[in-house]
């Protein structure tokens, strides 16, 4: 899965790669943690969109939940898939959202660690703004 989501940067496995699986091979708590991060997308993508729907959040045209300075910062391969600056704006404070893309074609899903310089720089900004 992390080869597939991880940009075509690089051809090995970067250390990052292992450091975030290590904790998942451990024999005795690693079956627990991968339940736990299973059960946490299956909410995402389950149980959590029912709860907002009950509550009468409409993913479609979301309410204005945040009153802070935000700041979102994903990768291209998200933007093609989502209007991700749409998404954001839609749900904070006019003028208090900024969203970017981070990287090009060679930055996948993990943008932290395939980009970490460029993250880094975008949220330095971001936080001397505010």
């Amino acid at each position: 899965m992390f080869q597939r989501w991880k940009g075509p940067n690089d051809a090995t496995t970067p250390s990052w790669i292992t450091d975030a699986t290590t904790p998942y091979t451990d024999p005795r708590n690693g079956p627990s943690r991968v339940a736990g991060s299973c059960e946490d997308y299956r909410a995402g993508a389950t149980h959590d969109i029912q709860f907002d729907l009950e509550s009468g959040i409409n993913p479609e045209k979301p309410e204005l939940v945040f009153t802070v300075p935000l700041l979102s910062l994903s990768s291209m391969h998200l933007r093609k898939r989502f209007d991700v600056d749409g998404i954001w704006k839609g749900l904070g404070k006019e003028g208090m959202v900024e969203s970017w893309q981070v990287g090009g074609d060679e930055t996948g899903h993990f943008l932290v660690n395939e980009a970490p310089r460029e993250v880094g720089r975008r949220m330095r900004e971001w936080l001397a703004k505010i």
